[in-house]
């Protein structure tokens, strides 16, 4: 911008032109002024984003824990309807609920199981615990956990890949060749529209 005013007042100009040029190059700098001071101003977008994944391990599995994993790669064009989102646009993804469904096929329900966890870890970022149940007190294929508050997923989001790591901690041995899990994630996400 200091070019283009150096530039403006170093050439030579008639007296009644320097005054039209001055004044038009003013109204010109105030209004890129104002359209980037709006810009910056305007409060983030938030909308709900509902994320279902599949965990899947193999067997067999021994008492304690036993890590499901599921690994995702972000569709930003997905995240939120209607947005075509881009990484540079997330500005703050937070867990709103966390619930695990166990897979029919497996004929498993949660008395197998003493306590859940997940965490989320990507390529670039440090594991992070974002939701807990313990002890289970379900008899059901179904659970809720409880999630961390203040768990911030933005920088896993914008990374591009993910993986969510499912502990369940088994009360016995089970000798099946696999099992698998829903984790069902209810996110709110911030972002700055276009």
């Amino acid at each position: 911008m200091f070019h283009l005013l150096h530039y403006l007042y170093s050439k030579p100009i008639q007296p009644m032109q320097s005054i039209k040029l001055k004044r038009s190059s003013l109204f010109f700098l105030i209004g890129i002024s104002m359209a980037m001071i709006i810009n910056a101003c305007t409060p983030p977008q938030q909308a709900e984003s509902n994320l279902k994944v599949e965990a899947i391990t193999s067997g067999p599995f021994f008492e304690g824990p036993n890590s499901l994993i599921a690994e995702e790669e972000v569709k930003f064009d997905q995240l939120i309807d209607g947005q075509n989102l881009s990484a540079d646009q997330l500005k703050s993804v937070k867990i709103q609920s966390v619930g695990v469904t166990l897979r029919a096929m497996d004929s498993l329900d949660f008395t197998y199981f003493n306590d859940a966890s997940i965490s989320i870890v990507s390529p670039e970022i440090d594991m992070m615990s974002i939701a807990t149940i313990n002890p289970i007190e379900s008899d059901g294929q179904s659970i809720s956990l409880q999630t961390s508050e203040e768990a911030e997923l933005v920088d896993y989001f914008k990374s591009g890949k993910y993986s969510l790591v499912l502990d369940l901690g088994l009360n016995q041995d089970i000798y099946i060749g696999e099992l698998g899990a829903t984790i069902d994630i209810k996110l709110n996400v911030e972002y700055k529209a276009q």
